[in-house]
Parts: C-alpha cells; sequence; structure tokens
C-alpha cells in the first residue's frame, strides 16, 4: 500500500459522507442541550443512531454484507493477536504512567457506570474511525492521508460533547483531539488493528481525559447496557 495515492471509489465517498453524518449528530447534540427532552433525545440521537447504527451497525453491514469482506480488513480480527495485545498493554502502562504524573493532584471520579458507558461508545469510535473510516480512506488516498482524515473526523465529532468542550477553547481541544487520533490510528494500522489499542491503551486516554475532569455518575448506564446488546445483536446477525 501507497503512503500517498489518489484512487477513490464510490465506497470512499460513502466513508466521506458517513464521517460528516457523524459530525452532523454530534452538532446536533448542542441543539438539544438543556431541553426537557435532552435526555430521550440524546438516547437517540447520541446512543441510538451515531454510536450503534451509524458507528456500528452501518460499517460492520458494509464490509461484511455489502462488500463480502472479512471484518479482518478493517482491523477487526484475531490475527496476530498476541503481538497486538502486548502493544495495547505495553502503551497502555506507559500511557498510564505519564497521566498519573501529570495528574498527580488530581481526583479521578470513578463510577461504574460511567466506565461502561465510556467504553461501550469507545468500541464505536474505534470501529468506525481508525477501522472503517480509516481503512477506505487507505484505499483511496494511502497510509498517511488516510490516519490524518481519520483523526480529523474523530477530533471533529467532539464537538457537540460537553464534557471535552465545557471550558476549553475549542481550537486548542480539537487540536489535541486531533493529535490523539493520529496516535491511535497510527497504531492501529501498523500493530494490527483494534486489539492494538482497545481496551487498554484506547481507555487509559479517553479515561483519564474523561474521568479526570467531571464528577462521576453523569453518563447513563441503562444506554450503554443497551447499545452493547444491540451491538451483540448486530454481530450476530451481520457477519457471516
Amino acid at each position: 500500500m501507497d503512503f500517498f495515492a489518489y484512487q477513490p471509489t464510490p465506497a470512499t465517498w460513502l466513508a466521506l459522507v458517513a464521517g460528516l453524518l457523524s459530525i452532523g449528530l454530534s452538532a446536533l447534540l448542542i441543539l438539544i442541550r438543556h431541553q426537557p427532552y435532552e435526555r430521550v433525545a440524546y438516547f437517540v440521537v447520541r446512543d441510538l443512531t451515531q454510536v450503534f447504527g451509524l458507528g456500528f451497525a452501518f460499517p460492520i453491514w458494509f464490509v461484511s454484507r455489502y462488500m463480502h469482506q472479512p471484518l479482518g480488513v478493517i482491523g477487526i480480527t484475531w490475527s496476530r493477536w498476541p503481538d497486538a495485545v502486548l502493544v495495547d498493554v505495553v502503551l497502555a502502562v506507559m500511557l498510564a504512567l505519564v497521566v498519573a504524573k501529570d495528574h498527580r493532584d488530581g481526583k479521578l471520579h470513578f463510577h461504574a457506570g460511567d466506565v461502561l458507558y465510556l467504553f461501550v461508545t469507545g468500541i464505536f469510535e474505534v470501529v468506525f474511525f481508525y477501522g472503517f473510516l480509516r481503512h477506505y480512506f487507505e484505499m483511496a488516498f494511502g497510509i498517511v492521508p488516510s490516519i490524518l482524515l481519520a483523526s480529523v473526523f474523530y477530533s471533529l465529532h467532539h464537538i457537540g460533547f460537553e464534557v471535552q468542550m465545557r471550558g476549553n477553547p475549542w481550537v486548542k481541544e480539537l487540536s489535541k483531539l486531533t493529535a490523539v487520533g493520529v496516535l491511535y490510528a497510527a497504531v492501529y494500522r501498523i500493530a494490527g488493528g483494534a486489539l492494538a489499542i482497545y481496551p487498554l491503551f484506547w481507555g487509559v486516554g479517553a479515561g483519564s481525559d474523561v474521568l479526570l475532569t467531571k464528577e462521576g455518575g453523569d453518563f447513563p448506564w441503562r444506554n450503554a447496557m443497551v447499545v452493547l446488546l444491540l451491538m451483540m445483536a448486530a454481530i450476530g446477525i451481520l457477519v457471516r
């Protein structure tokens, strides 16, 4: 595979539209914030539509049923799993040491519901941005642009999340998230797919970003359980 290329296909533009839809759904969260129907609307827009529908079920369906390809093409595979898991563990430990040093006086707002929700939505991020988008961008534009594009989409899909954006300049926060995305996407591409970053390496990064910057108990764990069950059902139905 070339580092740079230009061979777009219909799948390229479909991936681009899917990425834009993800950003649009995130922006919609801004409009429903602090409304009487916020909890229900958040569940429908964020959890059911963005996380499960667009971010998980659609990529699985597209790769497995429409393209008739194994999920390994987007990094969902047990191939090379010992190497990938080793990378995940080593990088997670290294990142945890850095986080512990930088937040020596910080308080970890641990809440089981928050952790569950965080890791369920993490499945969406890993599959959609680092697997699906990056793969189809790579087929069209090469390795380097695919990592950059997937990282930009990953960053921009946070615009409607109050936790990350609260009190922070948007440009600064989105630049940081893009850099994080580049790191995760590069490791994903080089080290063997999803197991190289999820759950540990991704979890330390996301957990430190959210659980050190908010009070616990805000994330709806029931929503996470519903989405997780839907994801399991989708795998059973869509994967051949």
